[in-house]
């Protein structure tokens, strides 16, 4: 099946994160709001994600900042069980960065699994019925983000 990028955004922070107002907000929100509003759907129709997890607290700012749940309720929402494969938001189900890959450039692994769960063909790691995918990316020390939402034709 061919999967679409329906939705992409940017935003940029600080170039050093030492300037930044909050440590636990990254500017990445900026990406996901531009990136569901070009695709025209809600959060809530999103299968399932990947985000950038350079480090552990990488995924609960991620999912905060991209408007999966509030801002500080994303260690509740983590702890209840929403990331697993068969959870509320499937997430990074290859591993993420910190158990398959953290070669360089691996924010395009993370896109290869968005793709192989759109199309079906991820094995035992196979999100049901997966139609809508959301990545984020980040580069350099929290000061470029990516947001794109994917779907299958």
């Amino acid at each position: 099946p061919k999967i679409r990028m329906i939705g992409y955004g940017q935003s940029h922070a600080s170039l050093d994160p030492n300037h930044l107002d909050d440590l636990t907000s990254f500017r990445g929100g900026v990406a996901a709001d531009t990136a569901f509003g070009v695709a025209g759907i809600g959060r809530d129709e999103i299968d399932v994600v990947s985000i950038s997890d350079h480090f552990t607290i990488n995924v609960i700012v991620g999912l905060e900042e991209a408007g999966f749940c509030q801002k500080g309720e994303g260690g509740s929402f983590v702890e209840g069980g929403a990331l697993r494969i068969d959870g509320r938001l499937p997430t990074n189900t290859a591993g993420g960065y910190l158990s398959c890959t953290h070669a360089g450039n691996s924010g395009t692994f993370g896109l290869i699994e968005l793709v192989e769960q759109l199309r079906g063909t991820a094995g035992p790691r196979q999100v049901s019925g997966a139609r809508l995918g959301y990545i984020h990316g980040v580069g350099g020390v929290f000061q470029s983000h990516f947001a794109a939402v994917l779907a299958k034709d």
